[in-house]
């Protein structure tokens, strides 16, 4: 993916380099996850957001100026974004392509010194799923899904 060959090329620039050298913008497909994210400022947190149930977006929709669920207020809060939207309806963001990709995300982001997970749903249950490996400091989950068994 795009991001992490500039993270890593990113990473062996100084401090000062690495200010200049953002924002970042830019987008991606990962299996059944579209990933979009936006790198304005070391000094701002880092906000991951996963997509909630009921957003449920296929990949004739996606166009370059969609935005995945919880993106556009990260670009409100002017904090830096790493937005994934699941495609489908039975998506849980268990695909191997993506536990690999943050797993190799995770050891890239370094520099970003907070690091804030929100979801919702599907979203929440993601978030709390992914919370270690990315490194989280804090968490806000509205309603996340723990289970689907019905008792």
């Amino acid at each position: 993916m795009k991001l992490l060959y500039w993270l890593d090329e990113w990473q062996a620039l100084t401090q000062q380099e690495q200010e200049m050298a953002l924002p970042i913008s830019g987008y991606d497909l990962l299996d059944d996850v579209f990933v979009k994210y936006e790198l304005v400022d070391l000094n701002k947190p880092l906000l991951f957001t996963f997509s909630p149930s009921g957003t449920d977006v296929q990949v004739q929709d996606l166009t370059p100026d969609f935005s995945p669920w919880g993106y556009e207020l990260g670009i409100q809060q002017q904090v830096n974004i790493i937005a994934f939207q699941h495609l489908g309806q039975s998506n849980w963001f268990r695909s191997r392509n993506l536990i690999f990709f943050l797993e190799q995300l995770s050891e890239l982001l370094h520099p970003f010194q907070c690091r804030l997970g929100y979801g919702q749903s599907r979203g929440g249950f993601a978030i709390g799923a992914f919370a270690n490996l990315l490194k989280l400091e804090h968490l806000l989950l509205f309603y996340p899904v723990s289970t689907k068994i019905k008792r």
